[in-house]
């Protein structure tokens, strides 16, 4: 879940219901395959069942006679003792070692260390990311963000325009900035979709682009590799020339 919300960065909501559905089905499954069949009584006669299933040449008579041993029948006793001595001689010879499922046992024990060792070892190389993953999974709202590999320096925020006039936004690249990255500028105006424009970088780094003939207000930000300041963006008031 982690590693979908740092490919994606999805939203809080969806990572509330995300956790949520995760909790309950890791409680579901430690319910149904720990909690009951530790908490429910292994009886003689079912246990005698489930050999029964994994030796065909028994057929019922191992589970019939531990049942006639746990509750002896009103019936012949005599009866009870020859179906007691028909099982005893079935069972013998049969190695029940071969019943438990040894196999299965090494291999989900083997995948359980598996993944332990992959975890410590994730979490020894990269130890911030585990804890960036689980801080924004159990503070779906807060404020943790995935590390990101460009990082967006704004250099122009709030501006005020006379009608018709021009502005120019500016930003640096902090970290991640190379030959070839495309920056970006969004402009959102009162109404519509917002516009989006391709910046210059300059020789001493300075990424600008000037919006000209600005006649409504307007919000704009900057985008630029995997970086966006769309959550803290720039404001353009556009004012009346002073009349003469």
């Amino acid at each position: 879940l982690g590693l979908v919300d740092w490919l994606v960065w999805l939203p809080p909501p969806v990572r509330l219901a995300l956790t949520l559905v995760l909790l309950v089905g890791l409680g579901y499954m430690v319910l149904k395959h720990l909690v009951r069949p530790l908490g429910a009584p292994l009886r003689r006669v079912t246990l005698a069942s489930r050999l029964e299933r994994r030796f065909d040449q028994l057929g019922s008579r191992l589970s019939s006679a531990v049942q006639f041993l746990e509750d002896p029948p009103l019936g012949s006793a005599e009866m009870m003792e020859e179906v007691v001595q028909r099982a005893d001689a079935d069972v013998e010879g049969l190695d029940f070692e071969e019943a438990f499922a040894h196999r299965v046992l090494w291999r989900r024990s083997l995948g359980a260390l598996v993944s332990g060792a992959l975890l410590l070892l994730l979490t020894a190389l990269l130890p911030y990311w585990p804890r960036v993953a689980l801080a924004r999974l159990a503070y779906p709202f807060g404020a943790t963000i995935w590390p990101r590999t460009v990082e967006i320096i704004p250099l122009t925020q709030a501006a005020k325009v006379p009608v018709g006039g021009s502005f120019t936004a500016e930003m640096r690249v902090g970290r991640g900035d190379r030959a070839g990255l495309r920056a970006f500028v969004h402009l959102r105006r009162a109404e519509g979709p917002a516009d989006v424009f391709p910046m210059q970088r300059g020789a001493e780094g300075v990424y600008r682009w000037t919006f000209e003939g600005l006649t409504r207000d307007g919000e704009y930000w900057f985008e630029a590799g995997d970086d966006s300041t769309a959550g803290g963006v720039g404001r353009i008031r556009v004012v009346q020339r002073p009349a003469l």
